[in-house]
């Protein structure tokens, strides 16, 4: 059933408007530390669905004052995503944050974009593989709110 076809209409109400909208993860320099594993979660907000489109992440590492695009940080970290609503894993094995995000410049468009309900609650899991390295890390899912009468 595709988003906004009569049949999706008749089943969860008629669309009455879009707002494009970013929902991020964020991971501070001082919580994803050399070796950690930290988890972060969001819950789309209640007066509006949201359909994911996109996904692009930025990074730094040390605390690095100014990143140019030549000096992009490739952070080495794997990553689950998890709709705690439900328990759905998206990954059977947790990918490298760039096999599947990127950058705001060239996003990662999702093969088929994801309708998430309202009050979903979402949790990425952020694993740090490396050995010295902490990094701050934003994990950015574009799309936009749905809103619909009921």
């Amino acid at each position: 059933m595709k988003l906004g076809s009569p049949e999706d209409i008749a089943q969860n109400g008629s669309i009455i408007g879009e707002q494009a909208y970013v929902y991020s993860f964020v991971y501070p320099i001082d919580q994803l530390t050399a070796g950690s594993t930290v988890s972060k979660s969001i819950t789309i907000q209640q007066n509006s669905e949201f359909l994911w489109q996109k996904a692009t992440y930025f990074a730094r590492i040390n605390n690095t004052a100014q990143l140019t695009y030549d000096s992009r940080v490739v952070p080495m970290v794997t990553f689950q995503w998890t709709d705690a609503t439900s328990g759905q894993q998206m990954f059977d094995t947790p990918p490298f944050i760039d096999n599947f995000w990127g950058v705001g410049s060239v996003p990662m468009i999702l093969p088929r974009s994801k309708l998430l309900e309202r009050r979903s609650t979402l949790t990425v899991e952020v694993t740090n593989l490396h050995d010295t390295d902490p990094y701050q890390l934003v994990l950015s899912m574009v799309g936009f709110k749905i809103y619909r009468g009921r």
